[in-house]
């Protein structure tokens, strides 16, 4: 039984079980959210945004959004029992273009630095949070999700 085959009231939840970080931009919200739920995650998961998603904790220019963000992991593994960090990037990021002047809309170059942020923010996590699962994405403005390997 797929997960769109399930009654509503089994998508009642239990607890949150995830905690998902995607951009701000407000042409991917309705994308993440299907594929969220295509993914049978259809109120099981917290949900939190920075500019940029990946990209966003790890740069150095607004310093205390890692910090943020690491204290919204801690609050959800105390409240809602966490156990696995979804990052959800996207191209065409406005973020990516502030943070890396001259890069192409949807280039092979920014999909590189996508994974390359991601990885990095899996990493940094990995070291204060070894006991979380994490999966890393990128998603396209027509709604096409990459699974990110991240080792």
């Amino acid at each position: 039984m797929s997960c769109k085959d399930k009654p509503f009231y089994q998508f009642v939840p239990r607890r949150a079980t995830i905690l998902v970080l995607s951009c701000i931009d407000y042409r991917l919200i309705d994308n993440t959210m299907k594929f969220l739920e295509s993914a049978c995650h259809t109120n099981n998961f917290d949900f939190t945004t920075l500019a940029g998603a990946s990209l966003g904790f790890n740069q150095n220019k607004y310093g205390c959004w890692n910090q943020t963000f690491i204290q919204h992991v801690e609050l959800a593994i105390q409240l809602h029992k966490i156990n696995k960090i979804i990052v959800i990037d996207h191209m065409d990021c406005g973020a990516y273009k502030l943070f890396y002047p001259g890069i192409e809309d949807n280039s092979h170059e920014e999909r590189s630095l996508h994974i390359e942020n991601i990885k990095k923010f899996v990493d940094e996590l990995k070291k204060i949070f070894p006991q979380l699962g994490y999966d890393g994405y990128i998603i396209n403005l027509g709604g096409d999700v990459e699974r990110i390997s991240i080792g």
